[in-house]
């Protein structure tokens, strides 16, 4: 676990996309689904995509999916450093 909280930040990206930042790194990013959000973690911190962390993270909103990626990093760490 690092020694302060991590910050999420979601930047739009493209249309309908946003990164998912950490510390000025980018580790996964969201798309708009059909009928709902979905998130996709990547393994390593970077612009390289280097494979999933684990199945994508969906929600219907959008603010929804934010809250549950947040309280995902409070309850088990970051997912970009458990490599």
């Amino acid at each position: 676990m690092p020694d302060r909280p991590v910050r999420l930040t979601f930047p739009r990206c493209e249309p309908y996309s946003y990164s998912i930042m950490a510390d000025g790194l980018q580790v996964g990013k969201i798309v708009e689904g059909y009928a709902q959000w979905e998130a996709y973690l990547w393994c390593e911190p970077g612009s390289r995509f280097t494979g999933y962390a684990d199945v994508p993270v969906a929600r219907k909103y959008l603010l929804d999916l934010r809250e549950t990626l947040r309280e995902r990093v409070i309850r088990k760490g970051p997912w970009w450093t458990a490599g």
